[in-house]
């Protein structure tokens, strides 16, 4: 947005100097001339006829600079984006705990490093959240877990991953926009507005009004999860697969992640390098001093003694879940006299 009125602000900084050095300029000229050449006389004429102008709509002139500024400065989706995109994550961690399985969505991100949601070179090369995915990744790949469940939780509430902080901000920022204007209504007529002293509060208000519409963008764009469910679903080619943890070792689908690592940390690095102005140098070369970058996603190469036991085990605990699944969709068909459809069932139907 920023880039659009570069070229405005340029013609209006050369302007304001021409304006400036006109003066002593057109006084001397003034000055060392015959009579009848008057310069400096026309240009001061000039401005007379100017101020008129200015004094009618100069303050309007100052609500839209101000205007402008305030709405160049809200920039509150991207925050709010990123903290509701960490939410979901941590929910669906959370959500997945109990079983043997990776959280789908902790597995897209691996396989699909997340970018920044601002463009800003600063933001692309020093955003956190993939350093946290991997962080949750190595902190739980290697733990035999005692798991105890072979289906997730059900999917946190969109209030939950949008979190009380940015719903009470979306409420306050409504609430003052309304107290606004109701006060503005009990002391002026509405044909009225924003013809005195009320116009320089546009500038806040029109800043407020950016600053809850943004938030209210990152909550259905990305706590909705709609464009990211579809993402996930063109990926795996079902909405939640389920890979035990073991296939994430170094020595299964482990090789995808580190390929993703590496492409992941080569990138951010290099985003490093232009953010420092620096030369890139050859791959081979590169000095990873980046401090956002993730860490290695395993704790060690080698594959714990335990896996094999685990893979086991856990194969007879899902095993163990699904015989228990049927007797007791058997038990309810049998209680109903044959009335009632296990949901399971009638969702492979369909």
């Amino acid at each position: 947005m920023s880039e659009m009125f570069t070229p405005i602000k340029r013609i209006l900084k050369l302007t304001l100097l021409c304006a400036i050095l006109a003066f002593p300029i057109l006084g001397i000229v003034q000055w060392i001339a015959p009579k009848s050449v008057r310069p400096f006389d026309t240009y001061m004429e000039l401005l007379s006829h100017i101020w008129v102008y200015v004094h009618a709509w100069g303050d309007w002139g100052i609500v839209a600079i101000m205007s402008y500024l305030f709405l160049k400065s809200a920039k509150t989706f991207y925050e709010a984006a990123e903290k509701i995109r960490y939410n979901v994550l941590v929910s669906e961690i959370e959500r997945w705990g109990k079983t043997p399985y990776i959280p789908p969505l902790l597995y897209f991100y691996l396989v699909s490093p997340p970018a920044s949601f601002s463009s800003n070179l600063k933001d692309v090369a020093g955003n956190p959240f993939y350093q946290q995915v991997v962080d949750f990744f190595r902190n739980q790949v290697y733990v035999d877990s005692a798991f105890s469940s072979g289906e997730p939780k059900p999917k946190a509430p969109l209030y939950k991953v949008v979190g009380a902080g940015i719903i009470t901000s979306v409420l306050l920022g409504v609430g003052i926009i309304l107290g606004f204007f109701i006060v503005l209504y009990r002391i002026k007529s509405p044909d009225t507005w924003f013809s005195g002293w009320d116009k320089f509060f546009i500038p806040f208000i029109a800043f407020l009004v950016s600053w809850v519409s943004q938030q209210l963008y990152a909550i259905i764009k990305v706590g909705g999860r709609k464009e990211l469910d579809q993402r996930m679903l063109e990926y795996f080619n079902e909405p939640e697969p389920r890979y035990p943890w073991r296939d994430m070792f170094p020595d299964r689908r482990g090789q995808t992640v580190l390929k993703a690592w590496n492409a992941e940390r080569e990138k951010k690095q290099r985003y490093y390098y232009y953010l420092k102005n620096k030369p890139v140098p050859s791959e081979g070369n590169f000095v990873y001093d980046n401090p956002s970058l993730a860490p290695y996603p395993y704790p060690s190469d080698k594959i714990p003694e335990w896996s094999n036991e685990m893979e086991e085990s856990v194969h007879d605990r899902i095993d163990r879940w699904k015989d228990n699944k049927i007797q007791e969709d058997l038990r309810i068909i049998k209680s109903s006299k044959g009335q009632v459809v296990p949901l399971h069932k009638s969702k492979k139907q369909l």
